[in-house]
């Protein structure tokens, strides 16, 4: 008898600091969703729709890029030399010409002498490309195809997803009303 007291006095403080542990009151009622919420639902998280999305996005990127070509452009370059051994030019009387009336060009002989050492040159321009912007034009035509192409890729995964809606809202509702999922037509 004894030890059935000493038992029953370890077990209920212990079924009661359990009972305390799981509270005994009713779950709130879950929120009904809507078809429209849904389907917006599961075009969010679906990575098909996601990953088609990218590729609309990454075609228009393209395209912008593509038209950019059309654009002039700054050239600037500068380069550096040196010069180990030094160059000597000789230009002999009249080697670039008799002009009448001024005479032979140079007047005498001349030497144009250039040191050793560095030398820069720093060059600048503005690039037009006059003679591509048809073959541009046909390149940004072929992107523009590529979109089109993109999005109706896009067009078709939101549509499979749609589809699919009878089985999304039994899941998403856990099978409330007595509606069975239909197949998609």
């Amino acid at each position: 008898m004894r030890v059935w007291l000493t038992g029953l006095v370890t077990v209920l403080p212990l079924l009661s600091f359990v009972s305390g542990a799981w509270p005994q009151t009713a779950a709130p009622p879950a929120e009904r969703l809507s078809l429209d919420a849904a389907i917006a639902g599961a075009m969010r998280n679906n990575r098909e729709v996601r990953n088609a999305t990218l590729e609309v996005d990454k075609s228009e990127n393209r395209i912008a890029a593509g038209r950019t070509e059309r654009y002039p452009y700054f050239k600037v370059g500068v380069e550096q030399s040196y010069l180990l051994a030094p160059l000597d030019l000789t230009f002999e009387r009249g080697a670039l010409g008799n002009i009448p009336g001024t005479g032979p060009i140079p007047d005498k002989e001349t030497t144009v002498r250039t040191p050793t050492g560095w030398a820069t040159a720093i060059s600048a321009g503005i690039v037009q490309p006059v003679a591509g912007l048809y073959r541009i034009g046909l390149g940004i035509e072929r992107l523009e195809g590529g979109r089109e192409i993109a999005r109706e890729l896009l067009r078709g995964q939101r549509l499979t997803v749609v589809n699919r809606r009878p089985c999304l809202v039994t899941r998403w509702t856990s099978g409330r009303g007595s509606r069975a999922p239909s197949t998609p037509r």
